[in-house]
């Protein structure tokens, strides 16, 4: 019931790609020159509010009355706010739940992420090196910032065999498996891909970039 196309382009005025799964786009897989998200496909469907009824039925939950309150946490800033009241009004219009925009600092976020003392939270994540374990490992059991608290016995098995398998087909096939298997689950809900608009003149050639989006200007050459 969460329209992402709607998020990218009224909060981040186009400055993000829908997400189609948990790993972006950029991001290597096994065989040369080829990108993870493409290999994975779409794992992210697009809104379907129907279908959320029918869960929230099955969930014991027939009708609107019964709808326990909901509260999105995140740390106070002008995006993190209307990306949460906007998510707040899908809900509302598409599923008839009530929820509450709760803003604190930076700090308190952590200190109530970490504690597991919020509803849904709103948060981010950048890549520390291209891989896609730097994703996969924030949902490891035991781990520091694993705030969902996510318990999957298999899949902490699976990623330790992914950590040590140096065939990187078979690492891969791995981490595919590892992807759905999150995406089933649903400990999170990918929003959107954030991207860094830059103006590049028409005179500027060879630029490159990072698969987290920063410029490489080592073979960057200006045109007389």
């Amino acid at each position: 019931a969460i329209n992402r196309d709607i998020l990218v382009a009224k909060i981040l005025g186009y400055a993000g790609i829908p997400a189609t799964g948990l790993i972006p786009p950029g991001m290597a897989d096994s065989k040369s020159g080829s990108d993870f998200r493409q290999t994975g496909g779409d794992l992210v469907g697009p809104a379907d509010g129907k279908k959320c009824l029918e869960l929230l039925y099955q969930a014991g939950y027939p009708n609107e009355d019964g709808y326990p309150p909901l509260e999105i946490l995140v740390v106070d800033g002008l995006i993190p706010k209307e990306m949460a009241k906007t998510i707040a009004e899908m809900w509302e219009i598409n599923l008839g739940l009530k929820t509450e925009v709760k803003a604190v600092t930076y700090q308190e976020f952590l200190e109530l992420a970490a504690t597991g003392r919020y509803y849904t939270a709103r948060q981010g994540w950048t890549g520390d090196y291209p891989d896609p374990m730097t994703f996969f490992q924030l949902f490891r059991s035991q781990a520091e910032e694993n705030f969902t608290g996510y318990q999957n016995l298999e899949y902490d098995y699976w990623l330790a065999v992914a950590g040590k398998t140096m065939d990187s087909i078979s690492r891969y096939k791995i981490y595919h498996q590892l992807e759905e298997r999150l995406l089933s689950d649903l400990p999170v809900i990918p929003l959107y891909f954030s991207v860094k608009p830059y103006l590049v003149s028409p005179k500027l050639t060879g630029l490159t970039y990072t698969p987290q989006g920063y410029p490489l200007f080592q073979k960057a050459r200006k045109l007389d």
